[in-house]
């Protein structure tokens, strides 16, 4: 595709169809001195980005995302002040970023992530008053992040994570009232999480996990981000309490806390159900990922109930095994009296002395009325202590009865 044929074009759109001559960059684009829009789609562009796009001063939108361009980022951009978004994340662009990006003062959204970026952050991007939008993550950035980031008072969304930023959290950082989105993760940042942050009232997604940071939660923080959605504060060196502040947020929010030095009881909050809160050695509660506080530990020991669980589960066990028992013996019995029929009775079989079927008034009735009332007729013989009378009290049943003086 020929561009210089087009020198009047606004919006240029170059996708996978479209060829360049050399298959390389297109250094062609800078005669078209009137286009506002230029944005190269999925197709084969790599190398360098060519100086000579400095030139299209109309330029308000340029997108080169996911190519193979690699090579420095022209200072010539910083000729585009009337650049609004500027997109070049996704390539393998080495070196610093300019500080001449510094007078790209129209300039909205700047995205630069996932690069080979290398050097400072410019303190020149204090001067860009009207970004909403700052994405340099996952590149090789170092340094401190400027205190002059406070004068981008218009920021919504700063993404400088998985980088090699030092130093502290800049308290002229709080300036910037309506940011809703910092993420300062996978970096080298350290001291404490600064007060000045509770006047991000509008943030609701707060990350700055996997750094050094360490002291105390700032109570004043908490209590005043009450849009917060997403909170990580994981893998750093905070220590203490968790704040009682906590108890303002809203619920449902996305709380870890994982894997730093807090100790002390876990705040019985609904945002602590599903909060993430493992690896705090110190840190106890009824919560998951973390230890039952000594006198949780004491209290459901002495708990009644401690145990009901087991209890619901055994009980029923316990009877149906019971059950099961007294059934099988039942069965048993009743085949074992089928093989052998139970024998006829003590009385019925002439063992008129039985323990089973002795009854001692019947019995003193029949030596009555065997003996005639003790007649003498009956009488056999004279013991120490009465007299022995004989009594025939069944068939084949004679006994010697002695009646005591």
């Amino acid at each position: 595709m020929d561009i210089n044929y087009y020198p009047q074009v606004f919006h240029v759109k170059i996708g996978r169809s479209d060829q360049f001559d050399s298959g390389s960059n297109p250094s062609s684009l800078a005669n078209l001195s009137n286009v506002q829009w230029l944005i190269l789609g999925v197709n084969n562009l790599s190398g360098p980005i060519p100086s000579e796009l400095g030139k299209l001063k109309s330029l308000t939108h340029l997108s080169v995302i996911r190519k193979q361009l690699s090579g420095f980022i022209p200072s010539s951009f910083g000729d585009l002040t009337s650049l609004n978004l500027l997109y070049m994340s996704h390539n393998k662009l080495v070196g610093p970023i300019p500080s001449e990006f510094g007078k790209l003062k129209s300039l909205t959204d700047f995205q630069v992530n996932n690069n080979q970026i290398s050097g400072f952050i410019p303190p020149e991007f204090g001067n860009l008053t009207q970004l909403r939008r700052l994405i340099l993550s996952s590149n090789h950035l170092v340094g401190e992040i400027p205190k002059d980031f406070g004068k981008m008072k218009s920021m919504l969304e700063l993404y400088l994570a998985v980088n090699q930023l030092l130093g502290v959290i800049p308290l002229e950082l709080g300036f910037c009232e309506l940011l809703e989105v910092l993420d300062l993760s996978k970096n080298r940042l350290n001291g404490s999480i600064p007060t000045s942050i509770g006047q991000w009232a509008q943030i609701h997604y707060l990350n700055p996990s996997n750094n050094k940071f360490s002291e105390k939660i700032p109570s004043e923080i908490v209590q005043s981000l009450h849009s917060l959605q997403k909170l990580d504060f994981s893998h750093n060196r905070l220590y203490g309490s968790i704040p009682d502040a906590f108890a303002n947020l809203s619920r449902g929010i996305d709380i870890n806390l994982s894997f730093n030095k807090l100790s002390g009881p876990v705040p019985f909050y609904t945002n602590f159900v599903n909060a993430s809160l493992e690896s705090n050695p110190d840190l106890c509660g009824n919560v998951k990922g973390v230890k039952l506080c000594p006198n949780q530990i004491m209290k459901k020991k002495n708990d009644p109930f401690h145990h009901k669980p087991i209890l619901v589960i055994m009980l029923p066990l316990i009877g149906a095994v019971l059950l099961g028992v007294f059934t099988y013996g039942l069965i048993a019995y009743q085949q074992q009296n089928k093989k052998f029929p139970q024998k006829a009775s003590d009385e019925e079989s002439g063992d008129y002395f039985s323990i089973t079927s002795f009854d001692g008034k019947v019995v003193y009735a029949d030596i009555l009325k065997a003996t005639n009332d003790f007649n003498e007729t009956y009488h056999i013989g004279t013991g120490g202590y009465g007299t022995v009378y004989k009594a025939e009290l069944q068939p084949n049943n004679v006994a010697a009865v002695k009646k005591l003086q």
